[in-house]
């Protein structure tokens, strides 16, 4: 349990950001090396974006989950494997890091993320972004982000379905959109839905990290992936 820090171990690879950099410019790319973004869960949205904000050359990433894999998590979460049955998702998100872009410094909580840690965890990012599945705990998230002025970027699955929005400070959009205990009927979920909904989550945050007022900071994007509609909310 506790907090580990783990220190970036090289400079990026020549030509690693080759390919982004036809897409952002020099002087973004590298100020993402400035920035911290905290993923709060590492399971199936978390594990995505862990792996994606890596790639993308964020520069110091918090992590946090006291979980650990079960054989059901086998279907959809991208840091699950055989192996890591009954291992701690922490560990595994780390060494996710670490394979893939050891230029990122990552301070890790081996704890959920709750009321007596929520600001800690949080302490010193530059934007959270949601990977969790509770009403309870998203509704907490928002509350601490709202308190230390962090703009939150959300997402939520189910099924076939999949949502997302940006929080930004002032907003208390989780306060709105779960301010009550959502009990989905079914908790069920298919190998890409996790991995889709992340990639929108860090579409915003690539957003922020560029300077840019994020496409969805007043908008709730609504996914159907067995139909392929797409319903954007405007949300006041």
């Amino acid at each position: 349990m506790g907090k580990r820090t783990i220190p970036a171990s090289h400079e990026p690879l020549a030509d690693r950001y080759a390919r982004s950099l036809l897409v952002v410019t020099q002087e973004q790319q590298e100020s993402f090396r400035e920035k911290t973004v905290a993923v709060i869960g590492c399971g199936g949205l978390g594990g995505s974006i862990i792996d994606q904000l890596a790639r993308l050359g964020v520069g110091h990433l918090i992590i946090a989950d006291g979980d650990v894999f079960e054989s059901s998590n086998l279907n959809r979460q991208l840091l699950c494997t055989e192996e890591l049955v009954g291992q701690k998702k922490i560990d595994a998100a780390i060494n996710r890091v670490r394979a893939v872009n050891s230029a990122v410094e990552i301070t890790a909580f081996d704890e959920f993320f709750g009321e007596g840690n929520c600001h800690e965890i949080l302490s010193g990012a530059d934007i959270a972004v949601d990977a969790l599945d509770s009403s309870a705990g998203r509704r907490l998230l928002g509350k601490a982000c709202e308190e230390l002025g962090i703009p939150l970027v959300h997402g939520a699955i189910q099924g076939w379905h999949a949502q997302a929005t940006v929080c930004m400070p002032g907003s208390r959009r989780m306060e709105m959109l779960y301010g009550h205990d959502f009990k989905p009927a079914s908790k069920g979920s298919l190998p890409f839905t996790p991995p889709f909904c992340a990639s929108i989550e860090v579409a915003q945050v690539t957003e922020l990290l560029c300077g840019e007022r994020p496409t969805l900071a007043d908008k709730l994007l609504l996914l159907d992936m067995r139909t392929m509609e797409t319903t954007l909310l405007k949300l006041s």
